[in-house]
This record gives structure tokens, sequence and C-alpha cells, in this order.
């Protein structure tokens, strides 16, 4: 994934966060599946919107995780690639 991948939440998709660092609750309208995730899945979900840049995640991501940039880039594309198979975000 580069920089410029565009990233958004999938078509009828919605998310509640929890709580401050409690995660977030997710749910799909199309098929009624309801999905459960840690703080940090919750932060990428809340950070993504249409227009939301990979690259600009990533940047965000830092500013809030005390993390080397190398590794946050690895979880955070594998995470984007998991969700987007649950057709939770679209990637591109």
């Amino acid at each position: 994934m580069d920089e410029a991948t565009a990233l958004a939440l999938g078509e009828g998709v919605s998310v509640q966060q929890l709580g401050e660092e409690e995660g977030a609750v997710v749910l799909r309208f199309d098929s009624g599946q309801l999905y459960t995730c840690n703080d940090t899945t919750a932060e990428v979900l809340r950070l993504v919107a249409p227009g939301t840049s990979f690259g600009a995640l990533i940047a965000a991501l830092l500013a809030i995780f005390e993390v080397e940039e190398t590794e946050l880039r690895a979880n955070i594309a594998a995470i984007l690639g998991e969700l987007s198979r649950e057709g939770l975000v679209r990637i591109g």
C-alpha cells in the first residue's frame, strides 16, 4: 500500500465508539453482522473517511501511538487488509 492509496469505510458500515479507550462496535447494515474491535482498530476506523489516504492515516496514527513508523505501517496495512476482506473498509 502506498502513501496515496485512498481509504473509506465500506458502504453501509457504521462505527460506534464504546468509550475513551475501550474499542468500538462495527455494524454492516447489509448483513446485520456486528463486529467488536480493539482501540487500535477503532482509531483506524475513526480516522478513515472518504478521501483519507494511507499516508495521512499513518501520519495521524503516529501522532497518537508511540511506535516505530515501519512497525506501524506493517500493522496498519494488515489491519486494513482484514477490514477490507470483511467489507468494512474500501481500499483504492
